[in-house]
């Protein structure tokens, strides 16, 4: 079953008067596409930090990186000036590169004229967009929206890996807990042979859980758990 969670895309971009149409496109695609452009250091967010501080928080906290590439400098080839192009900012190739030290998946857009230089092409795919152009942008739609959706795939494997990481670290603590007794021993019996063997304590009260079939749970809730016994632990 998909998550109904909305993806959160940490948006790497110039912030120069210039560039706003560009990145404005490029944000209202990501957002066409379910997923909340966020994390922006001086667009979306802004702290009393170090910007090298919140960029990595912020991309860590995002569940991808959506890359809007504008020229920043002029690059010339030493050997050969006929390659003199307009190159991207070098933050844009930090917060790339952060990205992908964090195992998030990056969608990357440049603005047509704009060259990228080496790292970017060995990363990612990237999508070559016209600022104001219906026709450029109606024809590459079908594939950036397959790029979205395997993000989205990308996203929501790592969202399930990491709730059942998260059940399994509470079943762990819940043993550190309750130790191997009365609670412990019922658990260790519904672990082995699936059934439960120790019934709830007479007058105690009852865990507030069902079990798979919908029954209520027969046993009694642990003190400072919430209203829970020790197999149905949060």
């Amino acid at each position: 079953m998909a998550d109904a969670r909305k993806p959160q895309a940490f948006i790497s971009c110039s912030l120069r008067a210039e560039d706003n149409n560009f990145v404005d496109l490029v944000e209202r695609i990501t957002s066409h596409f379910g997923f909340t452009p966020m994390g922006t250091v001086g667009r979306h967010a802004a702290a009393p930090r170090p910007i090298w501080h919140q960029m990595k928080d912020n991309i860590e906290k995002a569940d991808c990186l959506v890359l809007a590439a504008t020229p920043r400098y002029v690059q010339e080839d030493v050997h050969d000036r006929t390659k003199t192009g307009k190159g991207i900012s070098e933050l844009l190739h930090v917060e790339v590169g952060m990205a992908a030290a964090f195992g998030r998946p990056v969608l990357a857009f440049v603005q047509e004229g704009t060259t990228v230089g080496g790292f970017l092409p060995a990363f990612v795919q990237y999508h070559v967009l016209k600022t104001r152009d219906y026709t450029d942008l109606n024809e590459k739609l079908p594939v950036i929206g397959r790029a979205f959706m395997a993000a989205r795939e990308m996203v929501e494997a790592r969202w399930k890996k990491d709730r059942d990481a998260a059940v399994i670290d509470g079943r762990i603590k819940a043993f550190g807990v309750i130790g191997v007794g009365y609670v412990g021993k019922t658990v260790l019996d519904w672990l082995f042979t699936g059934q439960e063997s120790t019934p709830r304590a007479s007058g105690s009260l009852k865990c507030k859980a069902t079990t798979s079939n919908g029954a209520p749970c027969r046993y009694s809730a642990l003190e400072g758990n919430y209203g829970f016994c020790g197999i149905h632990r949060r």
